[in-house]
């Protein structure tokens, strides 16, 4: 009861009474066993991966098939946010089949499924996602169906299926109407990333910050991969909220999935390249690099991202990053990434502008506005709406400290000729 009301503490401290009273038995202490692994995962999962391999061992010896499988589930967790491992995942799926526990074998596809997204194995991930959204159905669980439902939406958007995505999101809000845990995961996990993969990152904050908004309205919050995501984001786009947030996200212990924990490695050597503490930033992007070891896309989604204003700033391996990331994108499919990489690569070296942020289509408004054209002749050029238009401009001014559009367009200067519109803002 204290752990389900989040007071990890007291649980802690409840459980480890048990475990040294010398009374309880095999079964007992492998309860006990469970929340204080639970307990430690917030913060050190060499702690848990000991806690539950002593649970393992303990069932094992009496022959207790379901804490087996308990301690199994927990132990394939750690793997999986360790470094997206599915092994101990695999053996619990089976064990758990076995004995037909299907309640557990729904939410370890899910977990699967979520081990798969972190690889960014797309196949994979909707073959675990539409498993248990099917025992699920069969068995009732309604937040299951949501869950896995909104899982399919988070594919179908990595996948840049819209109308499939929204109509996997309108299902699982029908599952379950007013969760903001459905509603958050929705914005965060899939039209965020969905705008992202397209190379609108005005776009991916907005719909991040939406969700994270309101993922922050729960008691306890799941680390996906998108709360590292956010304060990367924010840091190249030099916004403000950049610092709180990557401080925030280490509060909330979201560096239990390693991911999270590289994605705001990177954020916090955009900050210190940006200070002119160069040697920090190289050294807080190599520790990122080990961490980001085993997630492709979304470790080059962070060099990407860290590419200019290292460029700008003089450090790191600009160069290197953007040749593995358009390597990386291309062979995903992931076209308009692939072609920032290659933009960047190709273009003059970075100036200010790209040191703060500004980003591939805020570069392309950017030459628009300095050309006289009003918000809806730019989004009419550009295929946007006026509103995204709106929030681009919001954006470039924050990043260029212009208290008007006028400023705005004195200090964007005349389109020049030749080249693309974003190296023609940054040159």
């Amino acid at each position: 009861m204290a752990f389900a009301g989040n007071d990890v503490d007291a649980a802690r401290r409840l459980a480890d009474s048990v475990l040294t009273s010398g009374d309880a038995g095999p079964d007992v202490c492998c309860h006990a066993l469970e929340l204080v692994g639970r307990s430690q995962r917030i913060s050190d999962l060499d702690a848990a991966r000991q806690t539950f391999e002593r649970a393992l061992s303990i069932a094992d010896a009496a022959h207790l098939q379901i804490w087996r499988l308990h301690a199994l589930h927990e132990l394939g967790t750690i793997e999986m946010f360790d470094h997206a491992g599915t092994g101990r995942l695999f053996e619990a799926r089976r064990t758990a089949d076995d004995l037909g526990a299907l309640s557990t074998a729904a939410v370890l596809d899910l977990q699967l499924s979520a081990a798969f997204f972190f690889r960014f194995a797309l196949d994979d991930a909707d073959e675990h996602a539409r498993a248990a959204l099917a025992i699920s159905e069969r068995l009732g669980m309604g937040q299951i169906r949501a869950i896995a439902l909104v899982f399919l939406g988070e594919i179908s958007g990595l996948r840049q299926q819209p109308a499939e995505m929204e109509r996997f999101f309108a299902l699982a809000a029908s599952a379950a109407p007013g969760d903001p845990e459905i509603e958050g995961s929705a914005w965060g996990g899939g039209r965020a990333m969905m705008a992202l993969l397209g190379g609108d990152g005005a776009g991916a904050i907005d719909a991040l910050g939406r969700g994270v908004s309101l993922l922050n309205t729960l008691p306890q919050q799941g680390p996906a991969h998108y709360r590292g995501l956010w304060p990367l984001l924010l840091a190249c786009a030099g916004d403000e909220r950049a610092v709180a947030a990557i401080d925030e996200a280490v509060r909330l212990g979201v560096t239990v999935n390693r991911v999270n924990r590289g994605l705001l490695g990177y954020a916090g050597a955009i900050l210190a390249g940006r200070r002119g503490e160069r040697e920090l930033a190289a050294s807080a992007a190599r520790a990122a690099d080990a961490d980001l070891a085993h997630y492709p896309v979304w470790g080059d989604l962070a060099r990407l991202h860290a590419a200019a204003p290292a460029l700008a700033d003089e450090w790191g391996q600009p160069q290197t990053w953007l040749e593995a990331a358009q390597a990386c994108f291309a062979a995903h499919g992931i076209d308009a990434l692939a072609a920032r990489c290659a933009e960047l690569l190709g273009g003059p070296r970075p100036s200010r502008w790209t040191g703060l942020g500004v980003t591939a289509r805020e570069a392309d408004v950017l030459v628009l506005v300095a050309e006289g054209l009003a918000n809806k002749e730019i989004a009419a050029r550009l295929h946007l709406s006026p509103r995204t238009v709106e929030k681009h401009i919001e954006s470039l001014m924050r990043k260029a400290a212009a208290r008007s559009r006028t400023q705005l367009v004195a200090i964007a200067g005349p389109r020049r000729t030749g080249g693309s519109g974003a190296a023609s803002a940054t040159a």
